[in-house]
């Protein structure tokens, strides 16, 4: 809530206690607005479900910035009262939006606003050390195996190279601002870029090194990120 500036001119000759009683009456009115406009968002003339009315409300709300990242949440009953909805109806909007990754739970301290996920556009085609600088996250990574291999079937298809043709396999971890964000796993033809398996890619960019050593600048890319449950020799 706003904080409420003396509206009133002192040189109007009111007391400090008319004053002091003319914003204290002030402020009650605020309230009272502020939780009429939360009951009244939710409009139960719609066919949309009052649970997903709350959850499209509360999703606004954090993409306008006024929860902030980290931000807890009220209660559940406090919910349920300021929006004149029962606490299954909060519940299901609130695990919802948990499970979009826009709220996190924490056991016995409540529900908070969970910090943005990285998303990376197509709009331009960068090299993960690039885009965790743009976001003022610090890139890492930890090489977990780099060697040159024969190209497996699908694997040529995706490159255009015959079946069993030479190519760098580089595993690597890659971290943003001391958390691990994915497993990446790079396959460069080595006719490409001949030598690049003596490179150390601890503290490189793979797009760095394969422009600066090799003279070649990636224009288009088909990158693909899915979640998956890790095996026991990655976790």
């Amino acid at each position: 809530m706003k904080t409420l500036e003396d509206p009133l001119n002192r040189s109007c000759g009111l007391t400090e206690d008319l004053i002091q009683n003319g914003l204290h009456e002030a402020s009650k009115k605020v309230q009272k607005s502020v939780a009429a406009t939360a009951s009244d968002a939710l409009d139960r003339e719609l066919p949309l479900p009052l649970y997903h009315q709350l959850k499209s409300l509360l999703m606004r709300r954090i993409e306008l910035g006024e929860l902030k990242p980290n931000a807890r949440l009220e209660t559940e009953d406090q919910l349920a009262s300021s929006y004149r909805v029962s606490k299954a109806t909060v519940r299901q909007a609130l695990g919802e939006l948990v499970h979009a990754g826009l709220l996190r739970r924490e056991q016995g301290r409540g529900t908070f606003v969970a910090e943005p996920r990285v998303d990376q556009g197509p709009t331009e085609l960068t090299s993960f050390t690039t885009d965790m600088r743009r976001r003022g996250l610090g890139p890492r990574s930890t090489v977990l195996s780099r060697s040159v291999v024969a190209a497996d079937p699908p694997t040529a298809a995706k490159l255009g190279i015959e079946s069993g043709a030479r190519v760098f396999r580089l595993e690597r971890l890659r971290t943003g601002g001391g958390e691990p964000l994915a497993l990446q796993t790079a396959h460069i033809p080595v006719t490409l870029a001949p030598g690049i398996a003596d490179e150390e890619f601890a503290q490189s960019s793979l797009y760095q090194v394969l422009e600066r050593r090799f003279g070649l600048v990636p224009v288009s890319a088909h990158e693909r990120h899915w979640a998956a449950l890790l095996e026991r020799s990655q976790a």
